[in-house]
């Protein structure tokens, strides 16, 4: 990560910004509109939190901005359909630094 001033949710901000654009450039909208998990019905954390019984809510993260990697062999669609084949009411998956 870059150093730069302000807090360091400032800098994660910041440097968001520029993979968000970068991304951009990488992949187009019909691309993403193909891949798996794109088309179905987003979950519901609100719902998900106010089930009688308790809920998984999983996430999928390659690497903390303040730990580093994780994970070396994240692949984040194996993962989020085993979380989802798995039960877990709601998911988030973050490849940081990809």
């Amino acid at each position: 990560m870059m150093q730069a001033k302000g807090t360091i949710l400032e800098a994660i901000v910041r440097d968001t910004f520029g993979v968000i654009s970068a991304r951009r450039a990488e992949r187009s909208l019909s691309t993403l509109e193909s891949m798996f998990g794109f088309a179905r019905s987003p979950l519901s954390l609100a719902g998900a939190l106010s089930e009688p019984l308790f809920s998984v809510i999983a996430e999928a993260k390659k690497a903390s901005p303040s730990k580093g990697v994780i994970r070396e062999d994240f692949d984040v669609v194996s993962i989020t359909r085993e979380y989802q084949d798995g039960g877990a009411a709601a998911e988030t998956a973050e490849a940081v630094g990809e």
